[in-house]
């Protein structure tokens, strides 16, 4: 989904500057516990992005899910994409 990094929770505490520094190049690192994901880190200053790219992804899914759930004459699974997309784009600015 994300460009993420995945570290053992345990390692937050003893590595935590490493895991700063590879928060600022990711947007998100998973820690594990028991090797299965547990937490989600996330760059206050990428938030607003990450949230963004999340509330889009979500849309396209639904799209995929159903895809003529809107009619729209000579379909064009492009056009209809984009037309969502900028619907999409347009509620996350509100």
């Amino acid at each position: 989904m994300f460009d993420a990094a995945i570290y053992p929770v345990s390692d937050l505490r003893k590595n935590f500057r490493a895991i700063e520094e590879e928060l600022k190049r990711k947007k998100v690192v998973y820690l594990t516990k028991n090797g299965r994901k547990k937490m989600l880190l996330l760059d206050s200053d990428n938030i607003e992005e990450v949230l963004k790219e999340w509330q889009i992804r979500k849309h396209l899914d639904e799209i995929e899910a159903d895809p003529d759930s809107k009619v729209i004459s000579d379909y064009d699974p492009f056009e209809y994409a984009k037309r969502n997309l900028k619907n999409a784009w347009a509620k996350t600015q509100n």
